[in-house]
């Protein structure tokens, strides 16, 4: 069988440039929205995750694990209970890359 020539993987980014307000809002919208079964543009910024979103716990703890994973930060559980919207996620993951950033 022939074999296909490898392809280039992309440059990890975490290093590459910092992560934009913006960049991290999308991503947070599109996490949102595949969990919640929507699209990212009926993800409002402003929408609360509980109660306009319908977001459980265990939706959460899913969003807890791939922000951590994509962003290489620990948030802890007892913060993230403090994040309602997509602008609370967005000033928290910031927050924390910051700090990240600054123990380096």
């Amino acid at each position: 069988m022939a074999q296909l020539p490898a392809q280039p993987k992309a440059a990890a980014q975490p290093n590459a440039a910092p992560h934009t307000a913006d960049d991290i809002r999308t991503h947070v919208r599109e996490l949102v929205a595949e969990i919640t079964e929507r699209t990212p543009e009926e993800v409002s910024d402003s929408a609360l995750f509980i109660e306009d979103l319908g977001i459980d716990s265990l939706m959460a703890i899913e969003m807890l694990v791939a922000m951590d994973k994509k962003y290489k930060v620990q948030i802890p559980e007892e913060e993230f209970r403090n994040i309602k919207t997509v602008n609370d996620a967005v000033a928290i993951v910031q927050r924390f890359l910051a700090s990240a950033g600054k123990s380096k």
